[in-house]
């Protein structure tokens, strides 16, 4: 009975489960299987025409009217599994590709850095001389140095040698390939930037739309604002959230406002009243459907310009399905417009269900939705602002607290507070920066807007800099699991029948479901190892990192400077699995009970070895070759193996992930005309002694050094 009228008041409900059942079944397959939706169509089919044929009298029908969910649900499924299916492109030739002399491509999306440029670009074409072939293949390219005469839109030619999107290959690291290919990026290939050569231009409305970002970003930088604060304008108002730096993030990552870095429904409904209440002279000259449909444009024109995240769709769409409601008569529930616009991103974009942002919204959203009741209009109208605020922040922070730590491994402990001084302040700050933004796009510039936008801007950066600073702002280092996740919103939403129920079985479940929670979780911390030794593959350091007692030790084997702070973000998920509560860098002789630093030596899950950086094994002499089990070559190594060989008696070469390509393949011929066995970290991932969890070197490659 529960069930019945849950799904008679969210209709929706019926279809989104099951399409996200779909979805879930579709990347559990991951090949074009059709044959598995194809099955699910033919049975949805049959039982519905089934129930049809066997009951033909009016009341026979209605009888069995509320079992044709169950054809319905069979059918959402198909649908879900096969938008998932469809999402994976055509298998590509990577090796006929890579034979090709040249391929052209088209810079859909282009990142700087300091040295370095990521591109997400379409292969459109390959060449091998006389004929031109087409291709279509997503590609991500990073490169050594920068060229920014490169922009959207540009037909770059470059020499192929294309790799499969692979991990790292460290424990307990987030699944980047993963996240790569639901963008539709399978592949990826790292070159020296002089390499890409420019070969015209595409004109999109992409490449268009990017090119007026660009002029309006630089307008934005030509301002007198501070530059965090510019940073600030352009990732609310333009989407550039990459533009805020990583301490930035984590500063009000760990106030608990995190949201309002990224664009989401908070931002959406903020344009949404602006837009209301510029138009309100429509409504005395009796247009307010003008006003609805106007209101309608903007939202959607303000999505497509800041490039569709899923929390900006989420809430565009939600929005704008309550004002369509309005302007047909339509009574709308906004629960049933959440659950709408989920279900059409979902089946246009079926990669969203595992976007972290996607979760995070919709979870947030729903809960507010269906646990907060509003404010009475009697008392003081401040003091019932301040308390609706601070339901609201407690109802999202409740929702999404294990999610949170579950992908980002810490919590906020003062998210209603920081919420509470910022967001009275915040639309002000949205409202003004957008109109400033709006003036510097018209060649116009005023100073009174500039000076309350960097003034506002202060306000909220001291707030989150003075919360995020003080001690237990934050807790980090927690570890949780799937299953964990599973288990808290299944309690969660059994706690929620019960209280309205009241029946004492549901009572009960909960308490079985609090028992399995923690009895799962006190097996996690009994079967996890005290202490460990792991050789990281890093593309830009040699991480040596051994972990006994709740304290780490870090030594990079290349010789270069120690981030501790960026090693810690970094692998922050390991960490916190195996509860390193404290990382010190070794930066000489360091003794433990179960491991040994004496750089460039370190003695490490029982076994020796040697780290051979910028030219200081030329100084090491013996009177003969020294034993060890690996012998770890870093970037800075550009030694002969023949060399090294005359020093060390390896039992396996391993090749650190830092080193370049071009480098690593002279190491891998070295090795093989001297009969040498050898290893790449790019290729096998990291190596690591974590308790029973061992990853050592393939058999194969390992040859002992005569």
């Amino acid at each position: 009975m529960m069930l019945s009228s849950v799904l008679s008041r969210y209709p929706v409900a019926r279809l989104l489960v099951p399409l996200i059942g779909g979805i879930l079944l579709g990347n559990t397959v991951g090949t074009r299987v059709l044959a598995v939706p194809s099955i699910l169509i033919a049975a949805g089919a049959a039982s519905y025409f089934a129930m049809w044929a066997s009951n033909r009298s009016a009341a026979a029908r209605l009888a069995v009217r509320p079992y044709y969910i169950v054809p319905i649900a069979v059918l959402a499924l198909a649908v879900g599994c096969l938008a998932q299916m469809l999402t994976y492109p055509a298998p590509l030739n990577l090796a006929w590709v890579n034979s090709q002399k040249m391929v052209v491509a088209s810079i859909d999306d282009i990142k700087y850095k300091d040295f370095s440029m990521q591109l997400s670009v379409t292969i459109t074409a390959s060449s091998n001389g006389k004929k031109s072939t087409p291709v279509d293949a997503v590609a991500m390219i990073t490169t050594q140095g920068c060229n920014y005469l490169l922009g959207s839109g540009d037909l770059v030619a470059f020499k192929p040698n294309l790799q499969p999107v692979k991990n790292l290959g460290n424990p307990d690291e987030i699944d980047y390939a993963s996240m790569l290919k639901r963008q539709g990026i399978y592949y990826m290939q790292h070159l020296p930037a002089s390499r890409l050569v420019k070969y015209g231009h595409t004109s999109t409305f992409s490449s268009w739309l990017a090119e007026q970002q660009n002029k309006i970003l630089h307008s934005i930088f030509n301002s007198r604002l501070n530059e965090p604060c510019q940073h600030m304008v352009a990732a609310l108002i333009l989407g550039s959230k990459d533009l805020v730096d990583n301490d930035t993030r984590w500063q009000y990552s760990n106030a608990g406002v995190a949201h309002i870095l990224a664009l989401s429904g908070l931002h959406v409904g903020i344009l949404s009243i602006i837009v209301w209440w510029i138009l309100m002279p429509l409504d005395y000259l009796r247009l307010k459907k003008l006003r609805l449909a106007v209101t309608i444009v903007c939202i959607a024109a303000f999505g497509v310009f800041t490039g569709l995240p899923p929390s900006v769709m989420r809430a565009s769409i939600m929005i704008v399905f309550v004002l369509v409601a309005h302007i047909l008569y339509r009574k709308s529930l906004p629960v049933n417009a959440l659950l709408s616009s989920a279900l059409f991103i979902l089946i246009f974009d079926p990669n969203a269900l595992f976007s972290v942002g996607f979760q995070l919204s919709f979870i947030t959203v729903l809960a507010i939705l269906l646990y907060s009741t509003p404010a009475k209009p009697v008392g003081n109208k401040a003091w019932q602002a301040v308390k609706s605020t601070l339901a609201t922040s407690a109802i999202a922070m409740a929702s999404t607290l294990v999610l949170t730590a579950y992908y980002f491994h810490s919590i906020s402990t003062m998210s209603i507070l920081s919420n509470l001084l910022i967001l009275p302040v915040f639309p002000v700050f949205m409202v003004v920066a957008a109109f400033f933004v709006i003036f510097l796009a018209l060649r116009g510039e005023i100073t009174v807007l500039e000076s309350v936008v960097e003034g506002l801007y202060k306000y909220i950066n001291s707030v989150v800099t003075t919360i995020s600073s003080l001690p237990l702002s934050h807790i980090d280092g927690i570890y949780i699991t799937g299953i964990e996740v599973i288990l808290f919103y299944a309690i969660l939403i059994f706690v929620s029948l019960a209280v309205k129920t009241r029946q004492r079985k549901i009572a009960v479940t909960v308490v079985v479901l609090l028992a399995v929670t923690v009895s799962y979780k006190c097996w996690i911390n009994l079967s996890t190892p005290a202490s460990g030794m792991v050789i990281f593959n890093s593309y830009d350091s040699t991480p040596f990192f051994a972990f006994e007692n709740n304290c780490g030790y870090l030594w990079i084997g290349d010789d270069s400077d120690i981030d501790v702070a960026a090693f810690e973000h970094q692998h922050m998920a390991f960490l916190a699995h195996y509860n390193v509560t404290h990382v010190a860098a070794v930066k000489g002789t360091t003794r433990r009970a179960s491991f040994f630093f004496k750089p460039p030596y370190c003695y490490m899950g029982g076994k020796r070895m040697v780290a051979i950086g910028a030219g200081k094994w030329k100084k090491i002499s013996a009177s003969r070759r020294l034993a060890v089990d690996y012998m770890v070559l870093t970037k800075q190594c550009h030694a002969r193996i023949a060399d090294l060989l005359k020093i060390y008696k390896p039992q396996s070469i391993v090749i650190s992930g830092d080193v370049y390509s071009q480098e690593e393949a002279r190491m891998k011929h070295e090795c093989d005309s001297l009969g040498i066995g050898c290893t790449s970290l790019r290729q096998y991932g990291a190596l690591y002694w974590l308790g029973n969890q061992r990853h050592t070197l393939p058999a194969a490659t390992q040859c002992a050094v005569q």
